[in-house]
């Protein structure tokens, strides 16, 4: 039996989408490998828009301003997290660093207690 030239290309292109579709098609994997949880938020600056500096209560705070992507990425929601940093010098410190890891592409693990966060993860690939 000889196939045709025309169903001889149809054959090869199934065959080579086949293997394609089963072949492990991700170069780079997520870390951590678990991501977010209820109380630990994994994060980029994709869904970091600010970060900022504020006194509430007369408590300075290192505040995180997120998106949480919906359906349509049109449809998302902000909402501020507080990271209470104690001394202006310090919190000043902690944006810069907080900034310069977002802007590096690494993702923050931001341990959660409702909208506080009570630890920074600064996490880098291979943790």
């Amino acid at each position: 039996m000889t196939l045709s030239s025309g169903s001889a290309r149809l054959w090869l292109f199934c065959l080579i989408l086949a293997v394609l579709s089963f072949a492990p098609y991700s170069v780079q994997a997520e870390y951590p490998s678990v991501g977010s949880s209820f109380d630990y938020r994994v994060t980029n600056r994709r869904y970091v828009s600010h970060v900022v500096s504020e006194q509430i209560d007369g408590r300075l705070f290192v505040t995180i301003i997120m998106t949480h992507p919906g359906v349509w990425a049109f449809h998302s929601d902000s909402h501020a997290v507080h990271y209470h940093c104690g001394a202006p010098a310090a919190c000043l410190q902690e944006l810069e660093r907080l900034d310069a890891h977002l802007n590096s592409g690494w993702n923050l693990g931001l341990k959660m207690q409702g909208s506080l966060v009570t630890r920074i993860d600064y996490l880098t690939p291979g943790q």
